[in-house]
C-alpha cells in the first residue's frame, strides 16, 4: 500500500480506528492487481496456476510436485511474500476485551427470556428484544432505539390511555348515524366503454374460431 493512500482505507472498529497497510480485496481493482502480480511471479513455472491469492500446482508425479512446491515458495520468497511476517502465531478465538459487550448482552437476553417464558423462547423473543432496545443505557446515556431511529419506541403499555373519556358515547353514535344517512348512491360510470362489433351472423354460426 502506498503510504500516501493508507488513510483512505480507514475504518472504525469497536477498539478504535483501523487502517490497512497492505492492499485489501475490498478496494477497487485490488483483485485484478493481485492476479497480475501473481501471474508475473509464477510465469516461469508451467505447472503452477494462480487464481487471485490461490495457487494450484499440477505436477506430473510426486517427485516433480515436491520440486515444484520448493520452486514456488522460492519465487514467493524472492518477491518478499511472507505469511503475516511471523514464523508462528498463537491466538485465542475468545477475546474478552473485545467481546465483553456481546457476552454481557447474551447473558442479559438469556436471563430475560428465562424470566418470561422458560419453555418457549421463540414466542417471547420479540417482546424481550423490544424491552432491551427501549431500556436506558447508563454508559451511552441513551437507549438503543434512539441511536437507531432518533426517537423512543412506543411501548405496548402506551397504546392505551388511562385518561377519562369526556365525549358521550351516545352523541358519537348519533353523529355516526347521521353521517351514514348522508350517503347517497352514485350511478356506475363506465370509463372507456366503446361499442364492440358483433356480427349478426354470430347467433346462427355453428362453429367459432378465436385467434389470439
Amino acid at each position: 500500500m502506498n503510504p500516501q493512500n493508507i488513510y483512505k482505507t480507514a475504518v472504525i472498529t469497536q477498539i478504535g480506528l483501523f487502517e490497512y497497510v497492505f492492499m485489501t480485496f475490498g478496494l477497487r481493482n485490488a483483485a485484478q492487481t493481485m492476479q497480475r502480480y501473481m501471474n508475473s511471479i509464477i510465469r516461469d513455472i508451467p505447472s503452477c496456476y494462480a487464481y487471485v491469492d490461490d495457487l494450484l500446482i499440477a505436477s506430473v508425479d510426486q517427485e516433480s510436485h515436491k520440486s515444484d512446491i520448493d520452486l514456488v515458495f522460492s519465487k514467493l520468497s524472492e518477491h518478499g511474500i511472507v505469511f503475516l511476517g511471523v514464523e508462528q502465531t498463537r491466538i485465542t478465538a475468545y477475546h474478552p476485551q473485545n467481546n465483553g459487550a456481546v457476552v454481557r448482552f447474551h447473558r442479559h437476553l438469556k436471563s430475560a427470556l428465562i424470566a418470561h417464558f422458560p419453555e418457549n423462547w421463540l414466542d417471547t423473543l420479540p417482546l424481550v428484544l423490544l424491552s432491551i432496545r427501549s431500556s436506558f443505557k447508563q454508559d451511552l446515556a441513551i437507549s438503543s432505539a434512539e441511536l437507531v431511529y432518533g426517537t423512543t419506541l412506543k411501548l405496548p403499555g402506551e397504546f392505551f390511555s388511562n385518561a377519562p373519556v369526556t365525549t358521550s358515547t351516545t352523541s358519537v353514535l348519533q353523529m355516526l348515524r347521521q353521517h351514514v344517512r348522508s350517503f347517497r348512491p352514485v350511478s356506475t360510470t363506465h370509463h372507456g366503454s366503446s361499442a364492440a362489433f358483433i356480427s349478426d351472423d354470430l347467433i346462427k354460426a355453428i362453429t367459432c374460431i378465436f385467434e389470439n
